[in-house]
């Protein structure tokens, strides 16, 4: 039952932006997490490759969380000087990151922005806090342009979300 109320949920928000304007086209913001090795659990995913370091993965064809699941992204610079990105989300997609990253641990997330899988992160433990931060392969101009993109995506999923609750 919950799968079909989320497939409900997000089928409605695909009709109302479909009928956005091109000024207020949202990209995908989609996060996909590793397929067992060896297929031992009868999972059937698509290949991914990351641009840079080329590394290929095989993912689940259904996303771990979306841009709907999103509140905010911010860039950040972690202890080691690399730049990654902080996304928080909501409670529902905290919940489903928090199940997952318990239930998958030692697995690789990775992000597609635009339909472009662009970066990656192994985890490394539960993830109780709805924040998932991710390392992706772009460099860093590129990379704040790319934020501040995101970011304005967001707000825009955010007020359509809020709007379609009323």
């Amino acid at each position: 039952m919950p799968k079909y109320i989320a497939f409900l949920a997000a089928l409605y928000l695909a009709v109302c932006l479909s009928g956005c304007g091109e000024d207020e086209k949202v990209k995908s913001m989609r996060f996909y997490i590793e397929v067992p090795a060896g297929g031992a659990s009868g999972e059937v995913g698509k290949n991914v490759t990351l641009p840079q370091s080329g590394l290929n993965y095989n993912v689940r064809i259904d996303p771990l969380f979306t841009e709907v699941d999103i509140s905010n992204v911010q860039l950040v610079k972690v202890a080691s000087g690399e730049h990654a990105l902080l996304f928080h989300l909501n409670e529902p997609g905290a919940r489903k990151l928090y199940r997952q990253s318990v239930s998958n641990n030692g697995r690789v997330v990775i992000f597609e922005y635009g339909g472009k899988p662009i970066g990656a992160r192994q985890i490394d433990g539960a993830i109780s806090d709805g924040r998932y931060f991710t390392f992706v392969e772009m460099p860093y101009p590129e990379l704040e342009a790319m934020v501040m993109e995101m970011q304005g995506d967001t707000r825009l999923m955010n007020e359509k979300l809020r709007e379609s609750r009323f």
